[in-house]
């Protein structure tokens, strides 16, 4: 490790560690109708809560609050099944607890403060993917100051930002483990052997834990540094082939082992998605991707910052982010004669970045290109919506030109040239968001757009390997994304709030008596999951408990509408008797219900809260909680009634 790189591993973990230590992170949970008073901004230090982002601030987020408060697994509606695959956590068993340990250590929220534990748990990912990409490139024989530019660049991508680091969440841990893998492989041919069955077994654990979180983009992701990292080892001159082989079998049995062990204690949420209608049963033909979104990165601010009008399957945001696709015709431009003689003289270090190329440019086929109807029929592809590939593929792009650039530095007037095609591109990009899906963008921010990211790559390719341009790049990139979140300190009116507290008091002797509560009001179903106490209503992020929802539903014949993943419950009072169910959207799925039908069908149900007045004959009012300006009246059942 070279001077400069132990001084930026020295800066990484002090930003680390400043952010951990004092509860920072970039959630949505400060979102308006979160803050316990109106038009508060309590816990935002910089920025504006995306509303779009729901899935975090009312499912990940209260999910991982809920593990502090119960000590186990979240208190999840009783109609949904645990999310253990999904969400990273042990569901019962201690080998998923060893896989997910950034989610088993908030357990020790005891002893650690909660807001510190939430904050590592969030930037975890993203530190090991940045910590780890400089030592990944340098194992593959390429120079770690690309590595650095990769995994700058890698994590300032808009997509990153708008799916709160998703996309890193789903490397970050598999890059660790490819690390972990050859270190292990190193420490094997100094013939170090107790050293490489440490890391062996560290790899393992860590890869063991890559078929999870948001499963399509774990694999076009995390595959292909897997995949090259074992090309790296086999391709090795030494030691032996043998002992190569047998290194790489030994630590996939053990990573197979874990995995099955890891699946085994989550079987209750694999088996509900994989069960499920939405998107368990889904199967889609390739759908071409619109060139503003496949290549629109550069204009991420614009994008913040303007009014949407849905256009070519984009409905919002976050759908419209996207990683930095270019990066692939940046690699195609520079593919010239000398990259042939140096890949025909060192085969051996360049076949790794062609697997990494080859992966890469089947996902871009795939959401760019259209394959017929009959791509539906395709396994694993047709699983994958072309548009979420879309949105990464770029990230494959990225490490993929980096580690080229590491071995090839361009001509000035070369480096022009693929500088110009990039704006070129880019500003084209940004002129079709502006004709058709951000009308209000400025001409001016469609040229800022273009000649920004034609200045990057001018930089990244002639002078990718100097820090002054290494960090020039990494803030131009950052800079397309840099108000898609708030910074946000403390985590908000999930404990600092009415609600919370009284929730937070009643949550141990409401799970213990296996009882359950239900609200008409989406932030007060998230403050009960954040506190542990079990709602009715809130997230359905694996898929249904089948027998639940046929206490609500005994003939089955809504079962179209309750029976997704990645769901929303949500519950709306009526005065007419009776329980109905219907997807009022793909992610929503709406109970209509009177109270006094609802706890007839499910007597565990005691205790039901609405910002309204009910006057059912079943109720009691039990206490009013005061949110924001509103009160919220809580009920309990009379039985005699």
């Amino acid at each position: 490790m070279n001077t400069n790189d132990r001084w930026a591993y020295v800066l990484l973990f002090i930003v680390f560690a400043v952010l951990v230590l004092t509860g920072t992170t970039t959630s949505n949970l400060t979102q308006d109708y979160l803050q316990s008073t109106v038009g508060g901004r309590d816990g935002i230090l910089l920025g504006t809560p995306q509303e779009i982002r729901w899935d975090e601030y009312l499912n990940a987020t209260p999910t991982y609050l809920s593990m502090m408060a119960t000590g186990g697994t979240p208190s999840f509606p009783p109609l949904a099944e645990q999310s253990g695959l999904a969400m990273r956590y042990s569901e019962s068993g201690p080998i998923a607890s060893i896989v997910f340990f950034e989610s088993t250590l908030l357990h020790l929220s005891g002893v650690i403060p909660e807001p510190i534990l939430f904050s590592l748990r969030w930037w975890l990912p993203t530190i090991l993917l940045l910590a780890c990409m400089p030592i990944w490139f340098r194992q593959l024989g390429f120079d770690s100051r690309l590595g650095w530019l990769a995994g700058l660049v890698v994590a300032a991508s808009p997509a990153v930002a708008w799916w709160s680091l998703l996309p890193a969440n789903s490397m970050g841990f598999t890059l660790a483990g490819c690390v972990a893998l050859l270190a292990g492989f190193s420490r094997l041919s100094e013939r170090r052997f107790w050293l490489a069955g440490v890391f062996g077994v560290i790899a393992a654990i860590l890869l063991a834990g890559m078929p999870s979180g948001y499963l399509i983009w774990s694999l076009i992701l995390g595959a292909p540094l897997l995949l090259a990292s074992a090309v790296r080892i086999l391709l090795s001159n030494h030691p032996r082939a043998t002992v190569r082989w047998g290194y790489l079998i030994g630590v996939g049995v053990l990573t197979i082992v874990l995995t099955i062990g890891m699946l085994a204690d989550v079987r209750g949420g694999l088996e509900a998605l994989f069960g499920t209608l939405y998107p368990g049963d889904r199967r889609l033909p390739s759908t071409p991707t619109i060139f503003e979104l496949l290549f629109g990165a550069p204009s991420g601010l614009a994008v913040d910052r303007g009014e949407l009008t849905p256009s070519g399957g984009v409905t919002n945001k976050s759908e419209l982010s996207a990683s930095w696709t270019v990066a692939f015709v940046m690699v195609a431009l520079l593919i010239t004669g000398a990259v042939v003689r140096l890949v025909k003289r060192e085969w051996r270090v360049w076949l790794p970045v062609g697997v990494l190329l080859g992966w890469g440019l089947v996902w871009l086929a795939w959401a760019s290109l259209s394959f017929g109807d009959a791509s539906a029929g395709l396994p694993l592809f047709s699983q994958v919506p072309s548009q979420r590939a879309a949105q990464v593929v770029g990230i494959i792009g990225v490490i993929t030109l980096c580690l080229m650039l590491s071995r090839i530095r361009p001509s000035v007037p070369r480096s022009a040239g693929i500088a110009l095609v990039v704006a070129a591109v880019g500003l084209y990009a940004a002129s079709l968001l502006q004709r058709f899906i951000i009308l209000d963008m400025s001409t001016l921010a469609v040229w800022v757009a273009g000649i920004g990211s034609g200045i990057a790559a001018f930089l990244a390719v002639r002078w990718g390997n100097r820090i002054w341009a290494i960090a020039l790049v990494a803030v131009i990139a950052a800079a397309s994304s840099a108000t898609a979140n708030p910074i946000t300190v403390g985590l908000g009116a999930y404990r600092d709030s009415d609600p919370a507290r009284y929730f937070a008091a009643a949550a141990d002797d409401v799970r213990e008596s296996g009882e359950v509560w239900a609200s008409d009001f989406r932030a007060m179903d998230a403050i009960m999951l954040a506190n542990g106490l079990p709602s009715l209503s809130g997230p359905q992020p694996s898929g249904p408990d089948a027998d639940e929802w046929k206490r609500l539903d005994p003939d089955g014949s809504a079962e179209e509408s309750w029976n997704r993943g990645g769901s929303r419950i949500r519950i709306v009072w009526s005065e007419e008797p009776g329980v109905d169910i219907e997807a009022t959207s793909y992610n929503v799925i709406t109970i209509t219900a009177d109270p006094c039908s609802l706890h007839e069908r499910i007597p565990e149900l005691t205790t039901v809260m609405s910002r309204d007045v009910l006057t059912q004959n079943c109720l009691v009012e039990q206490d009013v909680i005061q949110w924001k300006d509103t009160p919220v009246h809580v009920y309990g059942f009379d039985d005699a009634n």
